[in-house]
């Protein structure tokens, strides 16, 4: 990980572990995908609190979960109220949180194009498509065996921001965006 990012490393360890091993305000991105009781996931925030910088992101995974003990949609539910975030809603959902003043940070920036209710639909889908168009050509890759993947040709239009109905849908199934997540 050190070679292709530099100042990155993998760390393998629980997360009361590897908190010592980190300076107060040093990190900008926390995510945050530990046990799942409100309990459990309450405590990882406010552990790690301390360490997020100033203008930090904390991205908290599953919030869309509300069966069983899973409590991380409290945890984000109360968290909102007092910091700016959105929220993905597929593959059980992700909350991205801003710790501090985003204002002239590019998460600023998408955090104020968010708050438009059309707005944060669009980067929904945009978002959930480019999952769904890299899970479905990894997993081609991995059946065919092949090593190189064929990139398409842009699949969003600059004026909408979306493929056009005539488009190859973005998700990689060879279907029209309108016969397929455009219908």
């Amino acid at each position: 990980i050190g070679e292709r990012y530099p100042g990155c490393r993998l760390i393998r360890s629980t997360f009361d572990e590897a908190v010592g091993g980190f300076d107060d305000a040093s990190i900008d991105l926390l995510h945050i995908d530990g046990l799942h009781t409100f309990e459990a996931v309450s405590h990882d925030f406010e552990e790690w609190r301390p360490k997020l910088a100033e203008q930090a992101v904390v991205l908290f995974h599953d919030t869309a979960m509300k069966q069983g003990d899973f409590g991380v949609w409290k945890l984000w539910a109360a968290l909102q109220k007092e910091h700016l975030g959105f929220e993905f809603l597929h593959s059980h959902g992700l909350g991205v949180l801003a710790i501090g003043d985003p204002a002239g940070t590019a998460f600023g920036e998408i955090l104020a194009f968010a708050e438009n209710p059309k707005n944060l639909e669009l980067l929904r889908v945009v978002c959930e498509t480019a999952g769904a168009t890299l899970a479905g050509r990894m997993e081609r890759h991995k059946q065919t065996g092949r090593q190189d993947v064929e990139v398409p040709r842009a699949a969003v239009t600059p004026k909408t921001g979306k493929p056009g109905r005539n488009d190859p849908c973005p998700c990689g199934s060879g279907r029209k965006f309108k016969h397929c997540h455009g219908g």
